[in-house]
């Protein structure tokens, strides 16, 4: 299944109001953006996780989670190297975020290496992507593009961003559809992977590229009339079913919106979940 898909399923989530999943969506990436502490991203990360096998999402969509952690390493590893200032720590002790595990003075960059400073904002921050995907896969697998098209339907300015909104949503799998497509059908007519040979990737990529991007612009081109078969532009949007909430999504979510408030209180006030 293509990553980043909706799938239809008897889940709590995917029968849930999509204000609810918008709200659990916003919710997580928000405390996850401000957040960096390890001690209070954890119990988000927790959550994420038993929400993810709750839902019943794809194991194979690990792999593309993973692959994208890995992919930011270098970026986030460099970055972690220069966050070894005591000054930029609000929380933890000046003494303890000091502590040098090895650092070297560089020229015009300053400072560099690992303390446990910087050990403590590279957990941080691996924690922090780890939540944002999960919740973000938790989200776009249990809410169909329907039913954000419904939802935005109800205020009549917002119509056409419900539009794009499925446009959008639907784009991605559709892209990972096409890739898989052309990498199978040039594999039966002789083509292999470099591997982990860098330097042959620029030749060996181009039976794939030049196939993938013309069917992308097909591909463009496709969604958009769909969307417009579908009605966009053409006048006052109806919805297809009625969809309310229940007492126990009210609940959760003045739950959502009061951890909201704790979260922004306890950062500005007290630097909560600083470090």
């Amino acid at each position: 299944m293509p990553f980043l898909e909706y799938s239809k399923k008897n889940t709590f989530m995917h029968k849930s109001h999509p204000i609810t999943k918008i709200m659990f969506l916003l919710t997580f990436l928000i405390i996850a953006g401000l957040y960096w502490d390890f001690r209070y991203l954890l119990p988000f990360l927790l959550i994420s996780i038993i929400l993810y096998v709750a839902v019943k999402a794809p194991k194979s969509w690990i792999k593309y989670i993973v692959s994208i952690l890995l992919i930011s390493i270098p970026t986030s590893g460099w970055i972690t190297l220069f966050q070894t200032n005591p000054s930029l720590y609000k929380v933890y002790p000046p003494e303890f975020v000091s502590q040098k595990i090895f650092t070297c003075d560089l020229p015009l960059l300053g400072t560099a290496g690992l303390t446990y400073g910087s050990l403590l904002w590279l957990c941080g921050f691996v924690i922090k992507w780890a939540i944002t995907l999960l919740v973000v896969s938790i989200f776009t697998y249990t809410t169909s593009p329907v039913e954000i098209a419904h939802l935005f339907a109800q205020i009549k300015s917002l119509v056409p961003l419900s539009y794009v909104f499925m446009v959008a949503m639907r784009f991605v799998p559709a892209l990972q559809r096409i890739l898989g497509e052309v990498i199978s059908i040039q594999s039966l007519r002789g083509w292999s992977s470099p591997g982990r040979n860098v330097s042959k990737y620029p030749e060996m990529l181009k039976p794939i590229m030049q196939p993938f991007v013309s069917r992308t612009f097909l591909q463009v081109e496709e969604v958009s009339i769909a969307a417009q078969m579908r009605g966009f532009g053409s006048g006052k949007v109806t919805m297809v079913r009625a969809n309310k909430l229940t007492f126990a999504e009210i609940i959760i979510l003045l739950i959502f919106t009061s951890t909201l408030i704790l979260a922004f209180a306890g950062l500005l006030l007290y630097n909560i979940g600083l470090l």
